[in-house]
């Protein structure tokens, strides 16, 4: 669903923003307690900076969570996912996210802490990642790095087929993923190359494609607030 840019007002002013554009191939999703369809994360960029939000479907949370980045600070965020994901299990880290708070004339006066990004490495080995919306109070869900329904890992010894462990594909899915996360926001900002074959446009209110229902082999959920000091 294409979308022309919008202006975002700053006090009394606006400011033109140009069309959200999203990663399409790299979405997460999450199951969600009560609800009939799965959260989903979505990786997007917006004039030049990566931007992530989560989408809940969920009628009663009807705005999604958005956080934007620098380029530099996303690239060092992939970097310390990746050094999560190569380390041992049971570690979390946080990035907090601040935005302006203005005056009725578009001044800045101070700064609010908006939302708390996490990743970690849970007990059994898997990466994940979460949001937690600090300005308005939502779920806190998990999105795992996991290998899909329809896909094993397997290592050969000679004719012996031996399945990797869910934790060692976990931190395969992460890394790679990730690298491509980084090469695809680094295409869509070259002067070079601004376009990736896997985006496409979508409206920051609503969800940017249809959302499957939840299966009982989806993703599961976690409140990872029982993982890390909230």
């Amino acid at each position: 669903m294409a979308t022309s840019s919008y202006k975002t007002n700053y006090g009394n002013k606006q400011v033109e923003r140009g069309p959200i554009v999203k990663l399409g191939k790299f979405g997460m999703w999450a199951s969600v307690p009560g609800q009939d369809k799965r959260a989903q994360l979505v990786w997007s960029c917006q004039d030049g900076n990566p931007k992530i939000s989560i989408f809940y479907n969920n009628p009663d949370i009807q705005r999604p969570i958005n956080v934007g980045f620098g380029m530099d600070t996303m690239l060092m965020i992939f970097d310390a996912i990746k050094r999560i994901a190569s380390g041992p299990a049971g570690k979390t880290e946080m990035v907090e996210n601040f935005m302006n708070e203005r005056d009725d004339n578009g001044k800045v006066v101070g700064k609010k802490k908006i939302s708390e990004l996490y990743y970690g490495k849970d007990s059994e080995g898997v990466v994940w990642l979460g949001i937690k919306d600090i300005a308005s109070p939502k779920p806190n869900v998990r999105f795992t790095y996991v290998m899909s329904d329809f896909h094993n890992l397997v290592r050969r010894d000679g004719d012996t087929s031996i399945p990797m462990t869910k934790a060692e594909a976990s931190e395969r899915m992460a890394l790679t993923t990730i690298d491509g996360l980084r090469e695809t926001y680094l295409r869509m900002t070259s002067p070079v190359d601004k376009g990736a074959s896997a985006t496409m446009p979508y409206d920051e209110e609503t969800p940017p494609a249809d959302t499957p229902p939840a299966k009982p082999n989806a993703n599961k959920y976690d409140n990872f607030s029982d993982d890390i000091p909230m």
